[in-house]
């Protein structure tokens, strides 16, 4: 916040952050090429995991970088829309094959946002969009149904299931019983069950580990977030750069927090990275 004083700083950061996208990309695509791309099993899935150790960090970082360059690319000179093109067809294509399906749904969420702000069409082909990967990708359709798939129980999160979650949140929530106005303890949730995993949830790891005082820090952070990309849209001329910052903003942080309710986003740290980058250039836009 403290570097984007100023239009040119704020596209040269912007730029910086967009550039971060060569090396994922490339590096995956390199890996299909000589037939032996980066990926991990899970369940039935082959998910695509990029330069990082999991599908679910990559393809939250995608996300981050799909909604925000969706958002910007009505306002690049021509000689920028090709490759923010290239780029995005890219990050869309790997997040669809990491099957992350968190990742998948705050995209469709931040870029419905994204697209009320500022244009409609984008609706139109986000729908067009959707179409096209359940077609291309029919593994799609069997990711999400999995999630209502009630057959599947036990201590592990067999697709990470619906139900599983819902057992493993009722199992969770009693942990902060015996403290719960600071909570056990940062990141000692998966230490004090038997299926030793985070709570896929935010809001409830932000309350068993850190009780009342820190879900209520965790909401007045996503609160502020929320109203800074609101202040960025109101503040922002239609048809200009600022405006598409707000817009894409806006659109990362409501996918942020939807992601959260089902979700270890604030562990990945590379999510975070780029959500503030992202807030500080919309509260440049605010400035």
């Amino acid at each position: 916040e403290q570097m984007m004083v100023d239009e040119i700083a704020t596209r040269q950061l912007l730029a910086a952050v967009f550039l971060s996208t060569v090396f994922p990309l490339a590096f995956t695509t390199f890996g299909y090429l000589i037939g032996s791309p980066p990926t991990e099993a899970k369940g039935s899935f082959l998910r695509v995991t990029g330069p990082f150790s999991q599908s679910n960090t990559f393809g939250r970082y995608l996300m981050l970088m799909v909604i925000f360059g969706f958002a910007l690319y009505p306002h690049l000179s021509r000689r920028l829309k090709l490759p923010m093109a290239v780029m995005l067809a890219g990050c869309g294509g790997f997040l669809l094959l990491t099957y992350t399906r968190t990742a998948i749904l705050g995209t469709v969420i931040g870029l419905i946002v994204v697209g009320l702000v500022q244009s409609k069409r984008l609706l139109v082909g986000l729908v067009v969009a959707a179409i096209c990967a359940l077609l291309l990708v029919p593994q799609l359709s069997g990711r999400f149904t999995s999630v209502a798939d009630l057959s599947s129980t036990g201590s592990q999160p067999s697709g990470n299931s619906l139900e599983w979650r819902l057992n493993y949140w009722t199992e969770v929530l009693p942990l902060a019983n015996a403290n719960p106005v600071t909570g056990i303890g940062l990141n000692m949730t998966q230490y004090s069950t038997d299926a030793a995993k985070q709570p896929h949830n935010d809001f409830i790891r932000a309350y068993v580990e850190m009780g009342l005082i820190g879900l209520g820090a965790y909401l007045a952070v996503l609160i502020a977030l929320v109203g800074l990309g609101r202040r960025a849209v109101r503040a922002s001329p239609s048809g200009t750069l600022d405006r598409g910052i707000a817009a894409g903003f806006l659109g990362c942080a409501v996918a942020f927090v939807a992601v959260s309710a089902s979700a270890n986003i604030t562990s990945n740290v590379v999510s975070l990275w780029y959500l503030f980058a992202f807030a500080a250039a919309a509260s440049g836009v605010v400035r």
